[in-house]
């Protein structure tokens, strides 16, 4: 057996260099703009609504006459800007060393004012000088020692006022100084040995009194009320 031997046959493939290009990102498709009947929406950030301006009015005043601290209570209200009306209620009562001694004057009072002046505006209310008219009623009770006065009495007259903002326009303080008549009937009347009850003299004692000159002081603190009111229209 004859043995061959294979030739070694060596193939040389020659292979071609090939060079990968990098791939390109592809280009955003441009289009063109819309054309036709509907128009493109722009966006925005809408600002808050504003809130409604507001202005505050006075719708009265309440008062309190120093001159008889805590003994009294008032209100006033104000029409426009140079009327006002008002109206108090007094109620000072003292009893002093087991009924020895008494203090009573209940009364109820309306007055009308006007303000002077020109222009004036909602700051300007129960500011200023005034003059007015005033009228009340009530009934009182005096006590000394071993003898006393009851009556009623009716006051009317004229007055004369003055008042200035305070506290930045936050409050006022009123003076006021009345000229008036006052009539009154007085029932005399003793107290019992006790000082308990008391014993009406005879009709003989009832005394009518007339009174014409002042009948009214004042020195008030007043508080405004007021109320926020959207400009140009409602609370």
């Amino acid at each position: 057996v004859n043995l061959m031997r294979a030739a070694a046959v060596t193939i040389n493939i020659s292979v071609p260099n090939i060079v990968l290009a990098p791939v390109a990102a592809p280009k955003e498709e441009l289009k063109a703009p819309m054309t036709g009947s509907i128009a493109p929406v722009k966006r925005t950030v809408s600002a808050f609504a504003e809130a409604p301006a507001f202005d505050k009015k006075m719708i009265l005043a309440a008062r309190t006459n120093l001159l008889v601290p805590a003994l009294n209570v008032g209100i006033e209200v104000p029409i426009k800007t140079n009327w006002s009306v008002g109206v108090d209620y007094y109620y000072p009562w003292w009893l002093a060393k087991s009924n020895k001694y008494c203090g009573e004057m209940l009364g109820l009072f309306i007055d009308g004012k006007y303000w002077f002046g020109k222009n004036r505006t909602e700051e300007d209310k129960l500011t200023g000088h005034a003059l007015g008219v005033y009228a009340g009623a009530g009934y009182y009770d005096y006590q000394k020692l071993r003898s006393g006065y009851q009556g009623e009495y009716i006051d009317v007259g004229v007055d004369y006022t003055y008042a200035i903002p305070v506290a930045k326009g936050k409050l006022r303080m009123e003076f006021n100084l009345g000229i008036g008549w006052i009539h009154t009937v007085a029932r005399h009347y003793t107290p019992t040995e006790d000082y308990t009850e008391l014993i009406r003299d005879p009709g003989i004692k009832h005394r009518k009194y007339n009174f014409f000159g002042p009948t009214r002081a004042s020195v008030s603190f007043v508080v405004p009320i007021r109320v926020k009111i959207r400009k140009g229209g409602d609370r």
